[in-house]
C-alpha cells in the first residue's frame, strides 16, 4: 500500500509532512512521475518518455513507438496497476502538445481508472 506526500506538498496539524492514504491517488501520482518525459541519456536507467518520441512526426509507427514506451513503463508496476492496452490512445490536436490517454486496473482498489497526461514543448 503506498504512501507519499500530498501534493501539493504541506504539513499536517502536527507539523509533520501531509501523507496522502488515498490509494488511488497515490498509483495515479507513481504513474504520473514515471511516464514525465525523461531527458536522460543513461541506457542503463531509461527514465520517462523520450522526448524525441512526443515531438516527434505523428505517424502510424509514432503510435506504434508511443504505445510501447507506455506499456514499458507501466510493466514496472505489476503490483499496483494492470493496463487495458486497447484503450492507449494519444491525441495531437492542438499544435505542440501531445496528450496520452489509458485506462487501469488499480489493483489495490480494484476499480478502474482513467490516466490523462499531457505534454508541451
Amino acid at each position: 500500500m503506498p504512501k507519499g506526500l500530498k501534493i501539493p506538498v504541506g504539513v499536517d496539524n502536527r507539523g509533520r509532512a501531509a501523507i496522502e492514504k488515498d490509494e488511488s491517488k497515490n498509483t495515479l501520482k507513481i504513474l504520473t512521475l514515471a511516464l514525465q518525459q525523461g531527458g536522460d541519456n543513461n541506457a542503463f536507467q531509461i527514465l520517462g518518455i523520450d522526448d524525441r518520441l512526443i515531438f516527434g512526426i505523428k505517424t502510424a509507427a509514432f503510435r506504434g513507438k508511443a504505445t510501447l514506451a507506455v506499456k514499458r513503463i507501466v510493466s514496472k508496476f505489476p503490483e499496483l496497476v494492470r493496463i487495458d492496452e486497447s484503450t492507449i490512445s494519444f491525441d495531437d490536436t492542438v499544435e505542440g502538445e501531445l496528450t496520452i490517454f489509458f485506462k487501469y486496473i488499480d489493483l489495490l482498489t480494484n476499480k478502474e481508472q482513467e490516466f490523462r497526461q499531457g505534454f508541451k514543448r
